[in-house]
């Protein structure tokens, strides 16, 4: 065993793993190898030079075992997924059980579940509702760290694409006691997908949850359709929440409200101690000026660490029909 930043890592796999034998433990005592315990460092470990070791343990692999470690994602990987960029698809499965070791893997995409689950294990805590803003701080930095190269043009597309899937699915895990799926619900329906990402049943209408990464630009404003929504987001540029015209066009396409996160999040922010909320606060402090009211007279611009508490206070009604966004 090596223990590196507290984190204990393991050439011997707990034989009750599936795939432990011919896939998980061949490729630990690899990478368990070369991990240096006296470096007390993250990302010790380049994937590339491992892919030409690692893409021959996969080759070895029967079709049955392929399969079997092509379903320990969720969802399951696709069998022609690996024809592209193997090593991408054999270490994600890999690291799906054994997320501690995408903590010392540079230079490759994880998913956002092997993403997540790294940062759980570094932070110490399983997210929830109160430290979701934390844990997405957590994989934003070692998202910075994770490249020490160049990357081609596939892998800049996988890590943007990525960055969304991670967002959304942070809120997701976060209010994961509260979706239901009769009062709170994730959309799955590609018809009305850009609508939001979330919904909780409501009247007069139903309020959208609209869920965006860093940066709101026109993607956020694109899930309006004069309808209630709210949009949720690890914003890290103040100056898209300080044009009176840009927040107008929000609230007129049915916007209630937008969460912007009230710890930092760039490294900048950490240096200066100031979080994007604050930041904005205070640019309308400093102007004179009074934050932005939506519709019903409430805080339109609003900290995301209280997104927990206005759902609660929607959800403590519990009859539908007495539910309603014309106090949010």
């Amino acid at each position: 065993m090596k223990i590196i930043k507290g984190i204990q890592y393991k050439s011997a796999i707990d034989s009750s793993l599936p795939c432990h034998d011919f896939f998980l433990t061949p490729i630990a005592k690899l990478l368990f190898e070369k991990l240096d315990e006296k470096n007390q460092n993250l990302m010790q470990l380049d994937a590339d030079s491992f892919e030409k070791d690692i893409v021959s343990i996969w080759n070895s692999l029967t079709e049955t075992q392929q399969l079997a470690v092509r379903k320990l994602p969720t969802p399951t990987l696709q069998k022609n997924s690996f024809t592209t960029n193997p090593l991408q698809k054999i270490l994600i499965s890999f690291c799906t059980l054994l997320p501690e070791y995408a903590l010392q893997l540079r230079n490759i995409n994880f998913n956002a579940n092997v993403s997540i689950k790294a940062a759980e294990k570094l932070f110490g805590e399983s997210v929830n509702a109160n430290n979701f803003v934390e844990i997405k701080k957590v994989v934003d930095d070692l998202n910075k760290s994770s490249w020490t190269r160049q990357q081609n043009q596939a892998e800049q597309q996988s890590g943007v694409s990525n960055l969304g899937s991670i967002s959304e699915k942070l809120l997701e895990m976060a209010f994961q006691d509260k979706i239901d799926g009769i009062n709170f619900f994730k959309t799955s329906n590609q018809e009305i997908q850009s609508y939001g990402d979330f919904v909780l049943m409501c009247l007069p209408n139903n309020l959208w949850i609209s869920v965006k990464s860093n940066y709101a630009r026109e993607r956020l404003l694109a899930s309006g359709y004069t309808t209630d929504i709210i949009g949720v987001g690890f914003f890290t540029d103040m100056k898209e929440f300080i044009s009176r015209s840009k927040l107008r066009n929000f609230q007129r396409v049915g916007f209630l409200a937008l969460y912007l996160p009230d710890i930092p999040i760039t490294e900048k922010q950490v240096q200066d101690d100031i979080s994007t909320y604050q930041q904005v606060a205070d640019y309308y402090h400093d102007t004179g000026q009074q934050l932005p009211l939506n519709i019903n007279g409430n805080p339109f611009l609003r900290p995301l660490s209280s997104l927990n508490k206005d759902l609660d206070a929607l959800l403590e009604e519990k009859n539908i029909q007495k539910r309603t966004t014309i106090s949010y």
